[in-house]
């Protein structure tokens, strides 16, 4: 029998890695060649993904090292830098006695804001990113400002509006003040009942022939955006990207021969789709592997493990379905095996990643591990933790671990992938999702993923006489890019309302995929 303080700190550690996003970096194994013939997307379907693909960066590792390195603060000294102890919570004391009141002193709400602004500046990861010290100054600035106008007790509603107004800025997906993100979400509004398709000159038309001159004033691609019939046959939508909070969406369609049509644009809401952690069925004749989770917490049955094992198996498959849609996320590490099982290569842009390992982020992190065990943890405990993260401290970047870098690699003899996602698709999903868009033979079904990418690792903050949470992200990440997709996210290769994609994808696979070299569908 196991001594149950081994039991302990088994599980400690255990919430400790799937608290974290470990960065691995593989080596790029070169890719057996295969006798068979591949699937491959037809010459129209494959226009439109390529077309929805980042161009490939030509900058150096050496140039994308340095301008990932300049988003990061640098700390001089950490002479001002919060004691520990006053940002460390105590959750068994829990949150009742400072929620027993429903306003502020004026005096409190300060010391709370320079305390807020404090964990910011040396446990934000992402400070240097939203401007620093000049941008976080300036919005501690108006915040004193408004408070200052206060003579009597602050209403924590009151209060609360204050600080996320003036903290609007961070388009960040991980970070939240109490039961709000800061992040301006995105939502795709589209037009239900109408359709258009291309001329043989390339002209949008519409089902009764007449061709689009534009939208709303603006050229008609902006608005008409590839997706797929009941059929499978490639068609257009009106459609696009709006702040989620805009209630009416209206388009006006103008048409070569003068005539006009309005068009109203309703969101497209995604359900929770739930089911197993994972399955691996089959739909048609075609392997479906279904992944709704990758969080290790929520995977009593070591189903992820199976995820990234199964993945040898499907490498001899012509076609994988792999749905996505509502995996909220988890940890990076299980798409990255996948990719690694099913390709037998390192797949991917450059990825780069920085953590904080300043006292404050340490006590920021500990906070939020307390809480995922629902106890507080050993004073032991604690310091073995803060040694964990202060060992890997960078010499030459105080404050910083050493940053992590991924070369990924370009492989061309994968089965063909047919990836569905949707809003609910995030975090170690879109990772993931980003990892599949460097493969040369994978299609995007659904509609944009969530946008939650940018930072990880989110500390817990709890402000004293308010009881406020405050999740503050510790981890900073971006690839080759260089781009902030957070309340965007990446959008898909066809537009496809998530109730209709697996049934639509299926018939996209037999109608636009022929064989390499050849040029008749899986349909005929």
């Amino acid at each position: 029998m196991r001594n149950p303080l081994h039991l302990r700190e088994s599980r400690l550690f255990q919430a400790l890695m799937a608290f974290c996003v470990i960065a691995i970096v593989t080596p790029v194994q070169p890719v057996l060649a295969s006798s068979r013939t591949r699937l491959v997307l037809s010459p129209e379907a494959r226009a439109i993904v390529e077309a929805n693909r980042p161009e490939l960066s030509e900058a150096s590792r050496e140039d994308l090292l340095a301008r990932f390195s300049s988003m990061l603060y640098e700390y001089s000294d950490f002479e001002d830098e919060a004691y520990p102890s006053a940002l460390r919570w105590d959750t068994a004391a829990g949150r009742e006695s400072v929620m027993e009141e429903w306003s502020i002193s004026p005096a409190r709400a300060v010391q709370e804001v320079d305390l807020l602004f404090h964990a910011l500046k040396y446990g934000y990861a992402a400070y240097q990113f939203f401007g620093g010290d000049e941008v976080f100054c300036a919005a501690r600035e108006r915040m004193l400002d408004e408070i200052g106008r206060h003579y009597h007790d602050i209403p924590f509603w009151q209060y609360s509006q204050i600080i996320i107004a003036n903290l609007k800025f961070i388009q960040d997906g991980h970070f939240a003040f109490g039961s709000r993100t800061l992040c301006e979400w995105s939502t795709f509004r589209v037009s239900p009942y109408l359709r258009f398709s291309l001329d043989e000159d390339g002209f949008f038309i519409n089902d009764g022939g007449k061709r689009v001159a534009s939208v709303s004033g603006q050229a008609p691609s902006s608005f008409l955006k590839p997706s797929i019939d009941e059929d499978g046959n490639i068609v257009y939508v009106l459609g696009m990207l709006v702040p989620e909070q805009q209630v009416d969406l209206m388009c006006e369609i103008e048409y070569a021969d003068g005539s006009r049509e309005i068009a109203w644009l309703v969101p497209i809401i995604s359900m929770d789709y739930g089911g197993a952690v994972y399955e691996l069925g089959e739909i048609e004749g075609f392997p479906l592997v279904s992944c709704r989770s990758f969080d290790p917490d929520h995977d009593e049955g070591k189903a992820l493990n199976r995820f990234v094992e199964d993945a040898e198996k499907l490498r001899q498959e012509d076609v994988i379905l792999l749905d996505l849609r509502s995996n909220h996320g988890g940890s990076t590490i299980y798409g990255m095996l996948w990719c690694q099982r099913l390709t037998k290569g390192n797949v991917g842009p450059y990825f780069f990643t920085a953590e904080l390992a300043t006292d404050t982020s340490i006590a920021l992190l500990l906070n939020g591990l307390s809480e995922r065990l629902g106890e507080e943890l050993s004073s032991d405990q604690a310091e073995a933790l803060w040694r964990y993260w202060k060992n890997a401290e960078d010499p030459d970047r105080p404050g910083w671990r050493r940053i992590g870098i991924e070369q990924g690699g370009h492989v061309s003899d994968a089965p063909f992938i047919v990836a569905l996602v949707d809003s609910n698709a995030g975090s170690a999903t879109e990772a993931f999702v980003r990892r599949l868009r460097s493969l040369d033979n994978v299609v995007i079904i659904g509609t944009n993923t969530r946008g939650a990418l940018l930072c990880g690792n989110p500390g817990m903050l709890v402000l004293p006489y308010s009881g406020f949470e405050v999740r503050i992200p510790t981890m900073f990440w971006l690839d080759s890019e260089m781009h902030n997709y957070d309340g965007v996210g990446y959008s898909p290769d066809f537009w496809v309302h998530p109730d209709y994609a697996l049934e639509r994808a299926v018939k996209f696979i037999r109608r636009h995929l022929v064989r390499e070299g050849a040029s008749v569908s899986l349909g005929g």
